[in-house]
């Protein structure tokens, strides 16, 4: 039976993660960006608290992860005698759509808001709205070191049937900004500065354990949008590279997903901005500038929806 999810409480994640800025921005002598293994413990912590405060019971879901594992190793450790009637009983839950023995429509369960918008570092600020078909981040930020910005919206969903779901997955990003790269002239030769932007799509699988350690995210999709080299040479050569978006839309989709009987799945679409000084962070006059700010221009970085189409057959239906 499925875990019912609470309504998510949107201004209470809000407020938790506003706390959890905070907290790492205190006192000037400790850095922002946790490095390593910290860093990442410290998201895991915080994104567990979200999860439980958006409903979701991660100790019934270790318990029914655990029961996942144990039945998948029953499966690969069943004898070769077992009955014809008890296999086909099992096969079912892998039957694809052509084979079933009733009229089937695929369903569709489309997400039109995400549970929470964050942005990395977080030094950098962020203005961001959920709004139904609507919600948007903005950010502007003026760098002079290699760094990766990643603004992320964060999605829910949990398998209705009681067996094993096959789904497709698919969202898209609209961006409407700019990004520019400068490059000073070096003494020695080149002064490049490098910037990349992606687009990607990943889920946390909580149906697999350990749900509180939360697994690691799982890559789905992944698709480059830019990328921009700004070159300076000798003799006050400067170099410099711009790309502006207007509406571009950026599609990511994935097919054929498992996801396990009842299984919470947390998608997450991203937007990655990389920069990368190849002067090894030294000299002043290099520097990118990411802008999904400017208001008077229209810019933000949206994410309307993700959408699950199940292939398989509710387990009433097999």
């Amino acid at each position: 039976m499925a875990i019912p999810l609470s309504p998510i409480d949107t201004d209470r994640l809000k407020s938790l993660l506003s706390e959890f800025q905070a907290k790492h921005e205190q006192g000037a002598s400790q850095p922002i960006d946790l490095p390593g293994r910290k860093r990442e413990k410290a998201f895991r912590i915080a994104f567990q608290s979200l999860l439980t405060e958006a409903g979701l019971d991660l100790k019934r879901l270790d318990e029914l992860a655990v029961q996942s594992r144990r039945e998948m190793q029953r499966r690969v450790h069943t004898p070769r005698h077992q009955s014809a009637k008890d296999l086909a009983r099992e096969s079912t839950v892998r039957r694809p759509v052509k084979d079933l023995p009733v009229p089937f429509i695929p369903r569709s369960y489309p997400i039109l808001r995400p549970f929470l918008i964050w942005l990395t570092p977080l030094s950098i600020p962020l203005t961001s709205d959920i709004v139904t078909l609507e919600s948007f981040g903005q950010y502007f930020a003026a760098s002079g070191k290699d760094e990766t910005l990643t603004l992320s919206f964060y999605f829910l969903w949990q398998n209705p049937d009681n067996s094993e779901a096959v789904v497709n997955v698919n969202s898209k990003l609209i961006l409407n900004g700019s990004c520019e790269a400068y490059s000073d002239w070096g003494l020695l030769g080149s002064e490049e500065v490098d910037i990349n932007m992606s687009g990607s799509l990943s889920v946390f699988p909580l149906w697999e354990p350990p749900a509180l350690g939360l697994p690691n995210p799982t890559p789905l999709a992944y698709q480059t949008i830019a990328s921009l080299v700004a070159d300076g040479w000798w003799f006050l050569k400067t170099g410099s590279a711009s790309q502006g978006f207007s509406n571009w839309e950026v599609d990511l989709q994935h097919k054929l997903l498992e996801v396990a009987p009842n299984g919470v799945a947390v998608f997450v679409v991203s937007l990655a901005v990389s920069s990368t000084f190849a002067d090894g962070n030294d000299s002043l006059g290099d520097s990118t500038i990411v802008d999904f700010a400017d208001a008077s221009q229209g810019y933000s970085v949206r994410c309307p929806y993700l959408i699950v189409d199940v292939l398989t057959a509710p387990s009433a239906l097999i």
